[in-house]
């Protein structure tokens, strides 16, 4: 019989777990509570707060901390810079994000666009670079109604990077108002900023600085000649003539005579002959070309006058380009005379003068000429010229043969590449074959790929299992012809 304690002793184990359970539970929420609140009845110091603090330049902090949470409610930005009342909160996290997340901060100022311009012109006044130059970064994104007044004094900043940001906004979007402001760049000492004070005032058309200009087609640096010729072709001024012809006179380097030829053609102002004819024999290929243009200008002009061509336009670049443009016969025949004595010359820059009269001039009957010296030429540049002719025009099979042949067993990488290029332009089965042959090979594998990606839009992987598939599904093998087994390909 059992006995009638049992049950109240079952009833009084369960009754003490519950008990124990419910201490246990008291235990960890006062734990948790007293964590939370720091306060002194566990017996503890209250804990100072940890929340962050945003500092300025002037090392104060600019946010105040809440007490209870010890979190940071930031109302002014690291550079000190209040957003106005009715700021987007979006527009309002960008601003304060800028001192730490600048280029994550002003991506997000750019997509906000028109919402953000008010707190961008606000940054501009900012004590912090990273905000300074995140609401450079919006302006050069969004040019509309921007404070150009306002940027143009960044100018004179003491960081350059600041200035050289403002100035390519000004060369880029800005108002022409701020021509004194940029003039003195012109004589910097980084040559960026005096291609962007360039790029300024050459659309300005500040006509007032055209003699410093001037002296920059003289600058060592190739970009910033270049944009002191485009400045000056924008400026057009009149008088700059004896100026460019005494620049290209005098010109120590080159490059700025060079310079000083292009400025010129660009304006329509004549170089004479003398010096145009100096300048043609140069060693400088780029000068030589320029000077040649200018000759050409000179033939076609006495041409048109009725008067007797002189006997030197008759070797040079120009005089060739003047005759492959005219269509009379006579003219036609002294271009390819002349063209077939210039690829004995042994300057490449005149052997590929030549193929290009040829090919202007004759295409049919230059495709012999081209096809040779794409193949037999020893300079690299002429080959590479002859595989770029030979990609134009009408394909046949005979330059298809000539382009395998240079794709696979020229000794000079870009060659190659060029003509695995120029295979696709107008490709077929046995173009293609050729070119995902090379996918295999370690130093043209990366040019094959793109060169096949491009002609099919999408990628496939650098493998020729897939492009196979592709090329027999677009460009199938006729009907009854056995498809060839992929031979390895060479290795120039």
């Amino acid at each position: 019989m059992t006995s009638p304690s049992t049950p109240r002793c079952a009833g009084g184990a369960i009754l003490s777990r519950r008990i124990a359970k419910d201490i246990q539970r008291f235990l960890v929420v006062a734990a948790l509570s007293c964590f939370a609140t720091s306060s002194t009845a566990c017996g503890k110091k209250p804990r100072k707060s940890i929340a962050p603090e945003v500092v300025g330049s002037s090392g104060k902090a600019k946010a105040t901390v809440d007490a209870r949470t010890g979190r940071a409610l930031q109302s002014v930005t690291a550079g000190g810079v209040t957003p106005a009342e009715g700021t987007p909160r979006a527009v309002k996290d960008a601003m304060f994000g800028l001192a730490t997340q600048k280029s994550r901060s002003t991506s997000v100022l750019i997509t906000l666009g028109a919402e953000a311009r008010p707190a961008a012109i606000q940054l501009l006044k900012s004590d912090n670079l990273n905000e300074i130059s995140g609401a450079l970064s919006f302006f050069n994104k969004h040019p509309t109604e921007a404070p150009w007044s306002v940027i143009a004094q960044l100018l004179s900043h003491d960081a350059p990077e600041i200035r050289d940001g403002a100035l390519a906004a000004l060369a880029a979007h800005g108002d022409l108002k701020h021509a004194a402001a940029v003039s003195p760049l012109l004589s910097h000492a980084n040559s960026g900023v005096r291609a962007h004070a360039l790029r300024y005032l050459g659309r300005s058309g500040a006509r007032d600085y055209v003699q410093p200009m001037v002296k920059l087609l003289n600058d060592p640096d190739r970009d910033v000649a270049n944009a002191a010729v485009a400045a000056l072709a924008k400026v057009g001024d009149a008088s700059l003539g004896p100026k460019l012809i005494a620049a290209s006179k005098e010109a120590k380097a080159p490059q700025a005579a060079r310079s000083a030829l292009a400025a010129a053609r660009r304006l329509g102002i004549q170089i004479p002959a003398d010096t145009i004819m100096r300048h043609v024999a140069s060693p400088d290929a780029a000068l030589s070309v320029e000077a040649s243009r200018h000759l050409a200008r000179l033939a076609a002009a006495e041409r048109a006058k009725g008067l007797k061509k002189k006997p030197a336009l008759a070797t040079t670049t120009s005089y060739l380009e003047s005759l492959a443009q005219n269509s009379a016969p006579d003219a036609r025949a002294e271009a390819l005379a002349t063209a077939k004595v210039l690829l004995t010359n042994s300057a490449p820059p005149s052997r590929v003068l030549a193929l290009r009269t040829l090919a202007a001039v004759a295409p049919e009957a230059a495709i012999e000429q081209l096809i040779a010296a794409s193949s037999k030429d020893a300079s690299e540049a002429v080959r590479a010229a002859a595989v770029a002719l030979l990609s134009d025009g009408k394909p046949s099979p005979a330059k298809r043969l000539a382009l395998k042949k240079v794709a696979t067993g020229d000794s000079d990488a870009a060659t190659r590449h060029l003509a695995l290029y120029a295979l696709l332009r107008s490709p077929d089965r046995e173009s293609l074959t050729v070119v995902i042959d090379r996918l295999a090979t370690k130093e043209d594998g990366g040019s094959a790929w793109l060169a096949l990606t491009r002609l099919r839009g999408t990628p496939l992987p650098k493998r020729r299992g897939p492009w196979e598939g592709w090329r027999d599904s677009k460009y199938p093998a006729p009907t009854g012809t056995p498809q060839p087994k992929p031979t390895p390909a060479a290795t120039p």
